[in-house]
């Protein structure tokens, strides 16, 4: 019987210690959070060892103008799908992280999620990005761009690439 006790308390503790260390995402929040603030609620999903995640990490968003960028305008959000005790509550409903993925229709990783003041998804990338291009795509969702324009577009309007006998040239490749 006491045998029988110890181990309910120890699964209780156990219960309570990973609960403790969940974490509660509150897309919600940072929705309404961004209408006082006027950032743009930017939710980043990626997944313990996950190569194209480390490297979006290591390069992308370690880079200096992009860091800057994200801090000044976005409410930036990391959402881990591997993290199985986290919470996502996203329009009133409580997931985990790898459901809410799933229900928003991006589980492939890394991806990057960009919500309107709202709450709608506005736009979503998936996998690796370079820095160059993923300022212009903060940019272009930042300036509200992706209303009026796909971001080719928008990166020709404003001189990341330009159109060559109809073809789109990336001018940091130009030699």
């Amino acid at each position: 019987m006491l045998k029988k006790s110890l181990l309910s308390i120890l699964y209780i503790f156990i219960l309570s210690a990973i609960q403790l260390s969940a974490e509660i995402i509150d897309i919600d929040k940072a929705v309404e959070a961004s209408k006082k603030s006027g950032k743009t609620p930017l939710v980043y999903l990626h997944k313990t060892g996950c190569p194209y995640c480390e490297r979006l990490e290591e390069f992308t968003l370690d880079d200096e103008d992009v860091d800057q960028y994200i801090k000044e305008n976005f409410k930036f959000i990391i959402i881990n799908v591997s993290h199985k005790e986290d919470v996502v509550i996203y329009d009133k409903e409580r997931t985990s992280a790898k459901e809410f993925a799933e229900n928003i229709g991006y589980n492939f990783y890394p991806s990057v999620l960009f919500f309107s003041n709202s709450g709608e998804l506005d736009h979503g990338s998936i996998g690796y990005i370079e820095e160059k291009d993923f300022l212009a795509i903060l940019k272009y969702m930042k300036t509200g761009a992706f209303k009026t324009m796909s971001i080719d577009e928008y990166k020709k309007k404003t001189g990341f690439i330009e159109e060559n006998s109809g073809e789109l040239i990336d001018k940091r490749q130009k030699l």
